[in-house]
Order: structure tokens, then C-alpha cells, then sequence
């Protein structure tokens, strides 16, 4: 019984061994016998956490991924992991093993598998530091727009990822155009010039601490503000603050000084900078009476003379005239004269500066004695008609005489004197343009004493230290101001009660400001240059009658006014906050409002762009 059941047991387990064997066939011969179907994948022996880096900027996010490998080193499939972080305050991690840092300071980002066994780690030490990734600039409300010299605060913020301050950022600054404006290492704002400006802040600081390029910029406008103004025929110029000269109108023959000689009947109807790294006192520019002439002068904070424009006549000092078309000229500035220089006055053909002693000196034609002396040694010739010449002196001259003055001033072809005492003299032609020219400096007649005088193309006006205004010379258009259109050659009271503080006279008309900060004008009204329509009429000669105003009247809608100046046909008050505004004819560009279209109405220069 015992042997039966043994072998029964054998037989059993010999069959079972065959059905085994057979099976492993079987499944051989399904699956194939050559080694070309799927394997069974080794199991999981390790995982490697991988960020790239061990420091992440604060606020800045990373990225963490798990590779899965093999006890022989092979790299598998990885499972499902689950992500941890060591300090959630500094960092935080998500189920995607994306990172993002809140905080400052070390953690830890571990990974661990979530399926089968054993249970598998791996972790990463890392770092959040604060890095500047931002820079903020600012500046006092209000102050999108700047005043050519004036100061501006900037100030900047540097911030890292997470939105903090750093404080102990440093930055550089620098702005967008240096001839406009300078910016000093504490962020402070220096206007120099018209522009449009960016101030810009870039971090350069501390080492380690920042991205490169980090930077913000602030974008301000520099407006112009001027301290002085003066009107040629056809252009006007003017000082800013800070010394920098500008000029607007025609452009032709150099005389706006920007570097450009402009053809003829060139408008440049806004302001131009004048090409000079000299800071002007003063400005004059001239009485036009020719095609050929236009030139502009002016005394700098240094003492010296400048001059630019036509030298056609020798009127810019430089020892070259030339008379052809175009004439000698300059667009550029050029130092003349010798000595310290302390008032210019620019004529129609002549240039004439006062220096510290009080003596005169004048350059260009003496055709009319406007030099001051009676005769010169030089001439200048025409090219295209050698037939014609005049008596000139590229060069300046001493005017005869042995009268000191205060002040300069210069009409078409007369210059006048003032002494400290308030006598006026003139010497050049006689404003009738019928009794002898002067040679030498003669006293003005009729005993009035004068603070201040005005020249004009054939007339001049004056004003008493009581503010009382007088004019003399031609009077034919109601420019004289007096009620009538007679010529006067002895100073005769303008008719009105007003008293005023400045006096402007140019082609047929003249302007002043009251002591309450008012223009007035008179004269001529043919393009509205009085700043007000005017229905009385003027008879300039036996053949026609002009627009005019024989008396003084009102320009309306101007701010409070500090200075005034006069060309041939247009008009121009300087305000107390040291805005332009300009009226009458502006075919040339004189009035800078940026169009050459003629305005009645006082219209703002451009002094922004």
C-alpha cells in the first residue's frame, strides 16, 4: 500500500513536470524563440533628482525632474513621485515638480516614489538669494516737462523677484542725449538744451546681486525759458536760461547760427540752437536793408564777441568781406574783435560792441559813417558789378570821439551811444536821411535824458528813467507814436498817460511794456504787427495809405510781460516765467510757433519738441 502510493506520487509529479515543459514550449512557440519580443524591464534600484543650478532668485521659479535607473546603472521608467519641500515659507513645489521660491534662504526639495517597493528618495539642497530683477525710476509730480537750466531730482528703487526693496542697490545713471542734459551720480538732473530726454538708471550692484541689464529709464521734455530777446527784419533770436543762444525766422545766409546755410526764403519757424559752446549775456540782430545782409552778435559771459551770418560788408569782424551772391558768410559762430566786450548792437551792414572801458568799436559799411569815423582805407567790391563799391572795414574801428557810454544800440544805418549820465548820442546817417551823416558821436538834441533807447529801421524811441516813452526820426506811419505822421528829429513824447519799462522799435512800428507788465504798440499795421486790428489809416507816402495806429494800443491776451522785441513786420514779448509769444507777419518762421502762417493774436513760440 505504501509502495503504491509512492509511486503514485512520482507519477504525479512526472506529469506535472511535463505539463511544465510543455507550457514553456508553448509559450515559446507563441511568443517566438529568436529574442525579438518584449522583455521584462529590471526593476528600480535608485532614482537621481535633477535642478538645474543650486540657487534660484527669490520670486523666480525652477523646474525639478526624477530619473529613474536600473541596479546595473540602465536608466527606466520613472514612477508616479511625489514632491516635497524641506521650508514651504521659502519654497513651494507642486505635484509636477515645478518650484517656485517665496522666501530667502536654504531648503531642500525631496522626491520620493509613490508606487511599488522598496520605497525609493532623493533630494537637492538649495538656495533662494535675493537678486534685483527690477529698477524703478520716479520724479516729483508734475515735472514731465523741465526747464532748460534748471534741476531735477530722480530717484530709483531696485526690487527683487518677490517685489522687496533693496537697499543697498547701486545704479548708474545716464541720459538719452548729453548736449541736452547731464545727470550726476546721485541721480540729479542738469537741463541744458531743447529736447526730449530719457534718464536712465541701471543697476550695477551689489556684485552677484543683480541680472545684468536690469535697467528703467524716465522720459522728460526740456522746455526753453529765455532771459532776452531780440528782432531782426526777418528772424529773431533769443538767450536761455543758462546762456545758450536760439533763433528762429529766415534761414538763409547763416544768420540763425545753426550750422546750416539754408537757401534764400528759407523759413525755420521754430527755434534753433545756436552752435557755440560760449553762454551768452546778450544778443543783437539786424536791421536787414539788402538781400546780401542778415548777421546776428553777441557778447558772452566771458567778455568775447561772436558773429555769424552774412559778412557781405565785412560786418562780422572777421577781417573778410564779399559782396557776391551769396556773400561771405558764416553759419557757425566765430570769435571777433579783441578785448572784453560788454553790449553789442547789430545795424543793417554793421556790427558794433562796447567794451569795459566804454569805448565803441564797429566793423562793416561806413558808406553812411555808421562806423563812427569819418573815413576807412578799405572798400568793398561787388563781383557782378565792380562798378559799384563801398567804403567799409572788415575789421573793427574805434568810433571817434572821445564819449564813454553805458549802453549800445543800432538802427538801419545809425548807432547811438547812452552815457551813465542819460545822454544819447548817434553818429551814421540822420534819420531824416537829408542832413549830413555823423561821423563822430553827436548829442541827440532837445535835453531829454534817457534810461534806455530802441532802434529801429529809420526811427528811435527811447524811455526816460520815469518811464516815459519818446520817439524821433521817420514818423511817416504812425511809428513815432505821437498822433501824427510828421517826421520829428528831436525825441517827441509818445501821446499816452502809460509809463513803461521797456521799448522796442522796428521796420514801421514800435511796442512797449508797462510797468504793470503790458504791450503796447504803434505804428504800422499792414500784417497785423501791432497785435490788434486797427482801422485808422496812414498815408506813407502820396500814393498809398497803410493800416496803422498813430497812438499806442493794447495787445490783449498775453501773460504778464518782462521784455519786448521788434522786426520789420512782427512783434515778440518775453513773459515773466520766460516764454516767447510772437505776432504779426510770419511768411519767414520770425513768429517760432512752428507754421509761417501771420497771426493777429499773440501765439506761443515752440519751445518744446
Amino acid at each position: 500500500m505504501t509502495s503504491h502510493s509512492s509511486f503514485a506520487r512520482r507519477l504525479h509529479s512526472a506529469a506535472l513536470s511535463v505539463t511544465i515543459a510543455a507550457s514553456s514550449i508553448l509559450l515559446t512557440s507563441a511568443c517566438g524563440s529568436d529574442g525579438t519580443g518584449p522583455s521584462v524591464p529590471p526593476p528600480l534600484a535608485s532614482i537621481t533628482l535633477e535642478i538645474a543650478g543650486d540657487t534660484i532668485a527669490a520670486g523666480d521659479s525652477a523646474t525639478a525632474s526624477v530619473t529613474g535607473h536600473a541596479a546595473n546603472g540602465s536608466t527606466v521608467a520613472t514612477p508616479a513621485i511625489l514632491w516635497t519641500s524641506s521650508d514651504t515659507t521659502i519654497a513651494r513645489v507642486d505635484a509636477a515638480g515645478h518650484i517656485r521660491t517665496v522666501g530667502t534662504g536654504n531648503f531642500a526639495i525631496g522626491a520620493v516614489t509613490a508606487t511599488g517597493t522598496p520605497t525609493l528618495s532623493a533630494s537637492k539642497q538649495m538656495y533662494s538669494k535675493s537678486i534685483i530683477t527690477s529698477i524703478e525710476v520716479s520724479r516729483a509730480a508734475g515735472t514731465d516737462t523741465v526747464s532748460i537750466d534748471d534741476t531735477l531730482r530722480l530717484t530709483a528703487v531696485a526690487r527683487d523677484g518677490l517685489g522687496s526693496v533693496v537697499p543697498d542697490a547701486t545704479v548708474a545713471w545716464t541720459v538719452s542725449d548729453t548736449a541736452a542734459a547731464s545727470i550726476d551720480a546721485s541721480g540729479l538732473l542738469h537741463a541744458r538744451a531743447m529736447a526730449p530726454v530719457s534718464a536712465v538708471a541701471t543697476v550695477v550692484g551689489p556684485s552677484g546681486a543683480f541680472r545684468a541689464g536690469t535697467s528703467a529709464a524716465s522720459d522728460l521734455t526740456i522746455r526753453l525759458v529765455f532771459t532776452h530777446i531780440d528782432a531782426g527784419t526777418v528772424h529773431t533770436c533769443g538767450i536761455a536760461r543758462g546762456g545758450s543762444a536760439y533763433c528762429w525766422g529766415e534761414g538763409a545766409l547763416g544768420r540763425l547760427g545753426d550750422g546750416i546755410t539754408y537757401p534764400i526764403w528759407t523759413a525755420v519757424p521754430h527755434p534753433v540752437r545756436v552752435m557755440s559752446t560760449k553762454t551768452f549775456a546778450n544778443v543783437s540782430a539786424d536791421e536787414q536793408q539788402d538781400s546780401r545782409s542778415g548777421h546776428t552778435c553777441g557778447v558772452a559771459t566771458d567778455g568775447s564777441l561772436s558773429c555769424w551770418g552774412s559778412g557781405s560788408w565785412g560786418m562780422l569782424g572777421d577781417g573778410v568781406d564779399g559782396q557776391g551772391f551769396p556773400p561771405h558768410l558764416t553759419p557757425i559762430p566765430i570769435t571777433v574783435g579783441s578785448g572784453h566786450f560788454v553790449d553789442v548792437a547789430v545795424g543793417a551792414e554793421t556790427s558794433c560792441a562796447l567794451d569795459v572801458s566804454g569805448a565803441v568799436y564797429c566793423a562793416g559799411e561806413n558808406a553812411f559813417k555808421q562806423l563812427g569815423v569819418d573815413t576807412v582805407t578799405s572798400v568793398c567790391l561787388e563781383p557782378q558789378a565792380p562798378q559799384y563799391s563801398a567804403s567799409c572795414s572788415s575789421t573793427f574801428v574805434r568810433v571817434s570821439g572821445s564819449t564813454t557810454f553805458s549802453r549800445i544800440f543800432a538802427g538801419g544805418y545809425t548807432t547811438c551811444g547812452l552815457t551813465s549820465s542819460g545822454d544819447a548820442y548817434c553818429w551814421g546817417m540822420n534819420l531824416d536821411w537829408q542832413t549830413p551823416t555823423n561821423a563822430t558821436p553827436t548829442l541827440v538834441p532837445g535835453s531829454v535824458k534817457f534810461s534806455t533807447l530802441a532802434g529801429g529801421a529809420r526811427h528811435l524811441c527811447g524811455l526816460t528813467a520815469a518811464g516815459i516813452a519818446y520817439c524821433w526820426g521817420a514818423g511817416g506811419f504812425g511809428q513815432l507814436g505821437t498822433g501824427a505822421q510828421v517826421d520829428e528829429l528831436v525825441p517827441t513824447r509818445v501821446a499816452t498817460p502809460l509809463t513803461f519799462t521797456r521799448i522796442a522799435a522796428g521796420g514801421s512800428h514800435s511796442c512797449a511794456v508797462t510797468t504793470t507788465g503790458e504791450v503796447y504798440c504803434w505804428g504800422s499795421n499792414t500784417d497785423l504787427e501791432l497785435g490788434s486790428t486797427t482801422s485808422e489809416s496812414c498815408d506813407g507816402n502820396s500814393t498809398y495809405a497803410i493800416v496803422c495806429s498813430k497812438t499806442p494800443v493794447a495787445v490783449p491776451g498775453l501773460p504778464k510781460v518782462m521784455d519786448v522785441a521788434v522786426g520789420q513786420q512782427h512783434s515778440c514779448a518775453l513773459t515773466v516765467d520766460g516764454a516767447v509769444y510772437c505776432w504779426g507777419n510770419g511768411e519767414r518762421g520770425q513768429l517760432g510757433h512752428g507754421s509761417t502762417s501771420n497771426s493777429v493774436k499773440p501765439v506761443r513760440m515752440k519751445d518744446t519738441r
